[in-house]
């Protein structure tokens, strides 16, 4: 039987990361300093592993730095920095265990009766945990990409892990692949974007008419008026002869004038005027200067 070799490089990744190392916090943060275990005495893998002796303290032992070294990767739970995949022999450089021991320990954690870990092929670019973060106004941010140094041809552009959710469309309960909520709601987003730039890029391809546009019509104003139109009662105020008995007051108010009523003099004021004018003369402050009041159409000195 002939065996498929490939030569993609391929990557630790710790299964379920988003489910039992990471919360409500973690997810929006980008760079950890620490990291998140489950505490779980009754797991009957966790009891399998203890029974196997020094074999299984050994794999417990090393899947606790694999955790530890994941939460500092930039897609946290997935083994793989911007230089490439993380090693056996970086494993056991950065824990100070000896590499046979991680090599069994990776390969006990990764075997069916554990199954804590699995090897997937190295992608072209990583997604960094907490770039997925809505922003201000409720919509995911633009997720920040780490490109891997020297990528295989062959490798995927990215890895998603998957949520799988048990739906019923009619035939039964059946599991249903479905793309995470970080990542789905920036395609939507992405989507009714293209779809505004397909609108707005369909308005710009529309011919033009030739077809001048209709003037619009003046503003009321003093300006637009036409010299040779004058309003009636402005006509009747320039053109009516002036009035040599009393003045004419004109008002305020635009083309709207008003005939002023000749001012009546009483005898009484008369009087007052005549006591102002002997006041002024005792004075002295006349000088040389004459009065003269009319009064009933004669002149008094």
């Amino acid at each position: 039987m002939n065996s498929i070799t490939t030569t993609t490089p391929q990557a630790i990744l710790i299964k379920n990361w988003a489910i039992y190392f990471e919360n409500g916090q973690t997810r929006r943060i980008k760079n950890l300093t620490y990291s998140l275990s489950p505490v779980d005495y009754s797991s009957i893998t966790r009891k399998a592993l203890l029974r196997k002796g020094a074999a299984g303290h050994t794999a417990l032992a090393v899947f606790s730095e694999l955790i530890d070294m994941a939460t500092r990767c930039p897609q946290r739970g997935l083994l793989v920095d911007g230089t490439g995949p993380i090693t056996s022999e970086h494993i056991a450089a950065t824990t100070g265990l000896a590499q046979g021991d991680v090599e069994a320990g990776l390969e006990l954690l990764a075997s069916k009766e554990v199954a804590w870990i699995t090897h997937v092929a190295c992608p072209k670019k990583l997604i960094v945990s907490g770039s997925l973060r809505k922003g201000r106004k409720g919509r995911p941010l633009q997720p920040e990409l780490v490109h891997v140094d020297n990528p295989h041809p062959d490798s995927p552009d990215l890895h998603i892990e998957w949520e799988y959710a048990i739906v019923d469309k009619g035939n039964g309960p059946e599991t249903e692949r479905r793309l995470p909520k970080g990542l789905k709601n920036l395609l939507e987003s992405e989507k009714e974007e293209d779809t505004k730039q397909e609108d707005v890029a369909c308005h710009k391809k529309t011919p033009r008419s030739n077809t001048p546009p209709a003037p619009s019509k003046p503003v009321a104003c003093h300006t637009n008026k036409s010299a040779s139109r004058m309003p009636e009662n402005v006509a009747r105020h320039i053109l009516r002869p002036k009035s040599t008995d009393s003045p004419t007051v004109a008002c305020h108010t635009e083309g709207v004038d008003i005939q002023a009523k000749p001012i009546t003099v009483t005898e009484a004021d008369r009087r007052a005027v005549d006591r102002f004018v002997k006041d002024l003369a005792t004075t002295g402050l006349l000088g040389n200067a004459t009065v003269r009041v009319k009064s009933k159409g004669k002149i008094k000195q």
